[in-house]
Parts: structure tokens; sequence; C-alpha cells
């Protein structure tokens, strides 16, 4: 019955968006309520969840999404973007732009969470859009693609991460394994959307987008624009500080001033502030006081919408959690016999589908396939592992807070989410399982 209430409350959710245009912050209260209430949790509890789970959200993501927001904003009005945009179509025609940005997101993601990546760079997707003249979408799907991949594939990311710890394979083996998969697939999946989904008609940007501030303006390069360097300062400088704070066991010794320093700039919250107040520093050189005042506020103006639809998202998977929901299907799919590397992304696709978080479905699915995987060949574990982190890919929809990151920074409609983020996923999911069966056939004879 568990699984009958997720599927009603999906259905209440994308009703109430697609058909009665609710804002999905109540679509979404409504269908972790109903799901709460209808499973036995009852109403205090489910209400309960929901604030815990909108909570935790916040803190794992809430100073992260504004600071970012706030650098996004004041590079834009700066002119800082435009410096980076500059530089890019220098490097590269426009028309290898979406490649360009597909490379740039798979570099910026495998040392920082997803989201933060994506925050950083969706204000350059936007911008490169406008100056190489293509339809936003297809930059923000590169974006996607890049960062979506790092996140779940690579190392020291931390779902990949603690697949790798739990199935005992080593984090070298793991980062070259998920980089030589994550990065041909991925451009395989943008090429199919450039090439096929967009030419026959499937995105209809009527529906599928939504107009956000700014786009009906030309790009027009302003006459003061920071120089390459301080532009990219703000992004660059967080980037390097989570990356020193994810390697600090490495470089120092606990408990020393040098291993509590690093730890503290490496804080993603942490870093962000400061790529924020290194935006203001770099905003001054072209803003006076009253424009870089007005400039933070607008960003925090984007980033309360952003930050109350993907607290929302947060609530409905606090809600799916409490009912264990992903052991239930894990448990009901373990039941048949499915080899082992199908099996492995299969479970890890239905929890993704289920309980909306990547994280969640790759430690949830790595172990629950531990036990399995102890009594078979330890060359079994790489591929084992990165079917994991290639099923968990699979279907992220609305109970999923990286979505409506997605689609909010992106000027994206539901419903071009659903084609955009959810099937451009499990379209990746499927390349990378088919090149998994392929390649263990050939090296594990």
């Amino acid at each position: 019955m568990l699984i009958l209430h997720l599927l009603i409350a999906i259905l209440i959710i994308l009703v109430l968006i697609l058909k009665y245009k609710f804002s999905p912050v109540i679509a979404l209260t409504l269908g972790a309520l109903y799901y709460g209430i209808a499973t036995g949790l009852g109403p205090v509890e489910s209400a309960g969840l929901i604030a815990s789970g909108f909570g935790n959200t916040m803190t794992g993501i809430g100073l992260v999404v504004g600071f970012g927001c706030i650098v996004g904003q004041l590079l834009a009005d700066s002119g800082g973007i435009h410096a980076i945009v500059k530089a890019i179509l220098n490097t590269f025609p426009p028309h290898r732009t979406p490649e360009a940005l597909t490379a740039a997101g798979l570099v910026v993601s495998t040392p920082v969470f997803f989201d933060v990546a994506f925050v950083i760079m969706s204000p350059m997707a936007k911008a490169l859009a406008k100056v190489a003249n293509m339809p936003r979408v297809i930059m923000a799907i590169a974006l996607y693609l890049g960062t979506g991949a790092a996140h779940m594939l690579i190392p020291p990311t931390p779902g990949p991460l603690a697949v790798a710890e739990t199935l005992g394979v080593p984090l070298g083996q793991m980062i070259l394994y998920g980089a030589l998969l994550a990065v041909p697939t991925s451009y395989i999946s943008l090429w199919l959307w450039k090439r096929i989904i967009l030419r026959s008609n499937f995105w209809k940007p009527e529906e599928d987008e939504e107009e956000i501030d700014g786009e009906q303006e030309e790009y027009v390069a302003p006459d003061k624009m920071p120089s390459l360097g301080l532009s990219l300062l703000p992004v660059m400088v967080p980037v390097i500080l989570i990356i020193l704070g994810s390697i600090a066991p490495y470089i120092a010794t606990e408990g020393t001033s040098f291993d509590t320093f690093v730890r503290f700039v490496g804080n993603k919250n942490v870093a962000m502030l400061i790529g924020a107040l290194l935006a203001m520093v770099v905003a001054a050189t072209t803003l006076d006081g009253k424009e870089l005042s007005r400039s933070v506020n607008s960003s925090l103006t984007s980033a309360g919408t952003v930050l109350l639809i993907t607290g929302a998202g947060g609530s409905l998977g606090a809600v799916l959690g409490a009912t264990n929901i992903g052991k239930v299907i894990a448990d009901s799919m373990a039941s048949y016999s499915i080899p082992v590397i199908v099996l492995a992304w299969l479970i890890g696709a239905l929890i993704r589908v289920a309980q909306g978080s990547g994280t969640v479905a790759l430690v949830t699915t790595a172990n629950l396939m531990a036990p399995a995987l102890a009594q078979m060949s330890p060359g079994y574990a790489i591929w084992v592992a990165l079917a994991i982190c290639s099923g968990a890919a699979f279907g992220g929809h609305v109970n999923d807070s990286g979505f409506w990151i997605v689609t909010r920074l992106s000027g994206i409609t539901v419903k071009g989410g659903l084609k955009m983020y959810t099937l451009n996923g499990s379209i990746s999911a499927f390349i990378r399982l088919a090149v998994l069966l392929v390649a263990s056939a050939i090296f594990m004879r």
C-alpha cells in the first residue's frame, strides 16, 4: 500500500500544479500531508515531519543558495558575468558553448555539492544562451548534465564516496572509473537532447519556460566590467576552499590549528559567504553603494522563492523517509532473479524515484547490496558501485530538491522540468547502464 499511496501523492502534486496552477509549495505540502496521513503516520506526526524536513533542507542548502544567489546577481549587475562569458566565447566557438559549459560543470561539481555548483554557474548559463543566440534550455541542460554527472559518479562528492567506502572500492579506482563513465555519457546525453529532442518539437518554450527577470532584455556588454581574474574570484575561491576542506585529513594533522582553519574555511556555508563578500568587493569596482545594495536585495528576493519551493520538496522527502519506503521497494526487488549489475541499478533508480534524494538513494542501495556483494568476486565491486550511482540518477522529479533548484534558477516550468530534468536524467541513467553491461561483459570474462 505504501507504493500505491506514493503514486497517489505524486499524482496529487502534479495535478494541482499542472492543471489547477497551484503554487508548488502548497501542492508539495498537500501531497506530503496526504501521504503521511494515508500511510498511518497520522496528521500530527505528518505535520511535524513536514516542518522538520523543511528545516533540515534549509540547514543543508539554505545559506548556500542564498549566498550563491548574491554572488550570481552581483556578478551579473557589475559586469563580471559578461567578462566570464566573453572569455568563454573567445575560447570556444558559439556553437560549442554547451559542451564547454558541461565540461565546466563536471570540473566544478566534482569537489562541490551539485546544488552549490549549479547555483554558482546558472547565471553564466543564462548569459551564454543570450550571447550565443541559443535556447536557454540547451545551456541549462548542458550545465545540469555536467554538474549532475559529477555529483552522482565522481568522489569526493558524498554519495559516490559513501558507495565506494561501503562496497570496499578503492577511492582512486572509484574516481577514475567514475570519471570515465561520467564524461562520455554526459556528452552523449547532450548530443541526444540537442539533435533529437529539440528538433522533434518536443520542447515548447511557450509551455515549458517562464519569464525570468531581465529575460526580454537583449544582451549588451556593459561599458565597464571587472577583469576576468576579478570576476572569477567569487566563483573559484569557494570551490577551492571546499576542495581544501574535503582533503583536510590528508594535508593537516587532526586537532592542529591549521586543521581547524582548513575545515572552517572549507565548510560550504563559510566558503560561500567568502564568495559573497568577494562578489561585493568585485561589484564595488563598477557599482556605487546604492546600486550594490539594490543588487543584493534583488538577489535575496529570488533566493526566497527558490528556498521556499526547495524546502517544500524536502518536507515531502522527510515524510516519505519516515515510512521506509526505500527499503520496501528494495526488498521487493531483491526477491527476483536479476543480474547483480541490473539489480543494483534498479534498486538505486526506484529509491531515487520514491525518496527524491540522489545521495539517499546511493547510500541506501549500497548498504542493501553490500551483503550480496560479499559473496561474489571482489572484481564485481566497482561495477556494482557504478551501477548504483547510475541508477540513482534516474527519475528525479517533484520530490527532489534538485528539481526545484534547476527549474527555478533556469526559468523552467514544472512541465518543462519533467522533460528537461526528469527525462534527461533518466536517459543518462539508461545510457550508463548500457555502457556498464557491455564493459563488464568484456572485462569480467
